[in-house]
């Protein structure tokens, strides 16, 4: 699981923040929730947003620069690109083959499913020195708490919960999210990804039900990008679609996703045909 999943950092200025936890779902792409990028911004302005992941068992770590942000008008969703920092070794050799199945289709409501995160995550910067003509060392101490939750699926939303909370389509989990787990990955049954951590109500008394909220995946689809990857190094714009036709990143029920385009080619509407999903 830590190996498909990254921890978010961002840092401007030598000040550090760390929150969110973010997906890989292709070689050098990954999925997190669009407000936690937001949430950078707003602390800091301009900033730098990395990424980490834990390899071979928990025993070394792989450091990403997220180098491109693409944030889906559609759903609170974010795709990231990576780049590899200078000096992680891990991220420079990473192969890639450990990448979740996305299944577009919400899950069935009344069925199991389950989310990760790095809940209540710090970080603090304890030095920066130069050795030489070479670039920066900096020393950090990172802490998180890898956190697994599983509930059940209450109601989903085909277009949208309301308009203000959750203005997209999305479904309810009774499942409890922990700060920092925005972002992460939410799998159904059959152990596919079906969905992105969103946010969660507080209980207001002992006893209440957990209402936790999740961003369907299917929105994504219709996401504009122009990001030159191996096999599709042409600059002109596609659409995250035309990755998962190409297999770049493994979908299911593509075919169920209608995308409606404006005269100028923009993407105007993104729907699903869910009449035998659910």
């Amino acid at each position: 699981m830590r190996e498909f999943t990254l921890a978010l950092m961002s840092v401007a200025d030598e000040r550090w923040f760390a929150s969110g936890t973010a997906t890989i779902i292709g070689p050098r792409l990954a999925i997190t929730a669009k407000h936690v990028v937001e949430d950078y911004e707003e602390r800091f302005g301009r900033c730098s947003v990395l990424a980490a992941n834990v390899l071979e068992g928990g025993t070394v770590g792989a450091l990403w620069y997220v180098s491109g942000c693409y944030s889906s008008p559609f759903t609170d969703i974010a795709l990231l690109f990576l780049s590899p920092v200078k000096g992680s070794e891990k991220a420079q050799n990473y192969d890639w083959v450990v990448c979740p199945m996305m299944n577009l289709a919400p899950p069935q409501v009344g069925s199991g499913v389950w989310g990760f995160g790095y809940a209540d995550s710090e970080i603090d910067h304890l030095s920066s020195e130069n050795e030489e003509q070479s670039s920066p060392i900096i020393r950090i101490k990172w802490s998180d708490r890898p956190s697994i939750t599983a509930g059940t699926v209450i109601e989903v939303y085909d277009e949208r919960r309301d308009f203000i909370k959750m203005p997209f389509p999305g479904f309810q989990i009774n499942a409890r999210f922990d700060g920092g787990m925005s972002g992460g990955p939410v799998f159904n049954e059959n152990g596919e990804l079906c969905g992105i951590i969103r946010s969660d109500y507080p209980l207001f008394e002992e006893g209440d039900r957990y209402a936790s909220f999740v961003a369907s995946l299917w929105p994504l689809m219709g996401l504009q990008l122009d990001i030159p990857i191996q096999g599709n190094e042409s600059k002109d714009p596609y659409l995250l679609a035309d990755l998962a036709n190409a297999k770049y990143i493994r979908t299911l029920n593509l075919n169920k996703v209608a995308i409606e385009r404006n005269k100028d080619g923009s993407v105007n509407r993104v729907g699903f045909r869910n009449e035998s999903t659910r």
